[in-house]
């Protein structure tokens, strides 16, 4: 494994904030995937961020950069996050949400990468809310 940071979806609302401030922090080896990074990709657009144009759908693009990268974290922050559209098409986000997901845990552990991996989510998952919402540890019983 290396000191390199991944993050994948970094080209989307919450990729881009984290690139920021993993680079504010100190970082100097991020990795930004995006399915489609434009003028991004292969360029460091900001210090030590490279930019890889990664499908994640594409289990063996993912299992090459993987073996490249061999990242010490992973932000994985892609996805598909429209709630009500996925409704209306549920193949889409389940190939980007899960399948996605399986194909990049799939290539760290091919990899031998025993990474620290971090998978975002957003508060639809619970209900809307003008509030922020709380996690209390401890409440749930098995």
């Amino acid at each position: 494994m290396t000191d390199s940071v991944l993050v994948t979806g970094a080209g989307g609302f919450a990729g881009g904030y984290l690139l920021d401030a993993l680079v504010a922090s100190g970082h100097r080896s991020v990795v930004a995937w995006a399915r489609r990074p434009a003028a991004h990709d292969g360029a460091d657009t900001t210090a030590g961020v490279r930019w890889q144009s990664v499908d994640l759908l594409d289990v063996q693009a993912v299992r090459r950069a993987i073996d490249e990268i061999r990242p010490g974290r992973v932000f994985h922050v892609a996805g598909s996050p429209h709630v009500a559209a996925s409704w209306k098409d549920t193949a889409t986000p389940l190939a980007g949400n899960v399948l996605a997901s399986h194909h990049l845990f799939d290539a760290l552990r091919r990899a031998g990468c025993h990474s620290r991996v971090v998978v975002t989510g957003s508060a639809t998952v619970y209900a809307a809310s003008t509030e922020p919402l709380a996690e209390e540890i401890g409440r749930a019983h098995v």
